[in-house]
């Protein structure tokens, strides 16, 4: 799901809106769009201009107009209760239920989807992920309306912008492509390892990247994000987790890669932890052989930026076979790597 959904006719969007707001649409904003701007699979979303009073108390005009697709919530229900039906039928399939419990799975899932369609929850949301990157020019969120969002209707500040993957309209603004990417990865690790609250929903209709005006220091653009319906929360413990994951992967320690996840709490108490420390290091091997082949020039900000290229061994990279020198090999030192010791 992104956002090229087709829209539900805007007379269906409009009454509900209304009845949400306890008003016409025409009593309460200035105007409205008919025409939808996103629509996905739990609701769409509408161009409007704030009504004076409105714009006067938040200091906002152009706004978002995000509605529910009428009927949405009982489709939910019902979906859910096929998925609950289901679930427990394999629960009693014992090669299914050894490897995962699938009701849990199914109810982590339905909890998931009722909170993403109460749009109270995720204007909670917006607010707190603004909060935790508060100062940084990097990111920027939506100003949420509150005295024109429910359960079923959100108003928000009009962020819209350049799509993340229009890479056309990123190079017309004179917005290289490259360097969004290791802003974004930074600004997403942030989120998992600094803030433990994440963005669980980031797909290229959810977020946008933003020019902004010449001489305001840092970067000549932001990236903006918005739908706050999906985030995740990663508690201390696990956060600590991950980092030893992403550390051992780093050293391609098969063991302690299991011992990570493991740690992180993702293995079924009757996962062959052994099998799997032989499969990952079988997987590491290759990259313990050759290294990993890169180049490390500055991008954006000083945020580092990799490419094929130049060969950086690591110092726990197993020594080449014969016959295969470091591209850092002196041409004119000899390789005596399979010369027997006497």
């Amino acid at each position: 799901m992104q956002d090229e959904v087709p829209p539900v006719a805007f007379p269906a969007i409009s009454a509900l809106a209304a009845q949400e707001l306890g008003a016409p649409l025409a009593g309460v904003f200035d105007a409205v769009d008919q025409s939808a701007i996103a629509a996905a699979s739990l609701g769409q979303a509408h161009r409007a201009r704030l009504n004076a009073v409105d714009a006067g108390d938040t200091g906002l005009d152009a706004v978002v107009l995000k509605v529910q697709r009428p009927g949405i919530g009982a489709i939910v229900d019902v979906d859910l209760a096929a998925l609950r039906k289901v679930a427990g039928w394999l629960s009693h399939i014992r090669l299914v239920s050894r490897r995962a419990d699938v009701p849990a799975l199914v109810e982590e899932f339905a909890q998931t989807s009722l909170l993403e369609i109460d749009y109270l929850h995720e204007a909670v949301n917006a607010e707190r992920f603004a909060a935790d990157f508060a100062g940084d020019d990097r990111v920027e969120v939506p100003g949420v309306v509150w005295e024109r969002t429910t359960r079923r209707v959100l108003t928000l500040e009009d962020v819209t912008a350049i799509k993340i993957t229009d890479v056309k309209a990123l190079r017309a603004a004179g917005i290289d492509p490259a360097d969004v990417a290791p802003v974004f990865a930074s600004i997403m690790f942030d989120q998992l390892f600094t803030n433990g609250f994440f963005h669980a929903d980031p797909h290229p209709g959810n977020i946008f990247v933003t020019p902004v005006h010449p001489g305001t220091g840092g970067l000549p653009w932001k990236l903006t994000f918005i739908d706050f319906g999906m985030m995740g929360e990663v508690t201390a413990s696990t956060r600590s987790g991950l980092r030893k994951l992403l550390i051992a992967a780093a050293a391609r320690d098969g063991k302690g890669l299991v011992a990570a996840i493991n740690d992180v709490g993702v293995l079924m108490p009757s996962a062959d932890s052994a099998g799997l420390e032989r499969a990952m290091t079988q997987a590491l091997c290759p990259l313990r052989r050759h290294g990993l082949r890169r180049t490390a020039r500055s991008g954006p900000a000083g945020v580092p930026r990799f490419r094929g290229g130049v060969r950086r061994r690591s110092p726990l990279a197993a020594v080449p076979a014969a016959g295969e020198l470091p591209a850092d090999h002196p041409r004119h030192v000899p390789d005596l790597r399979g010369v027997q010791r006497p």
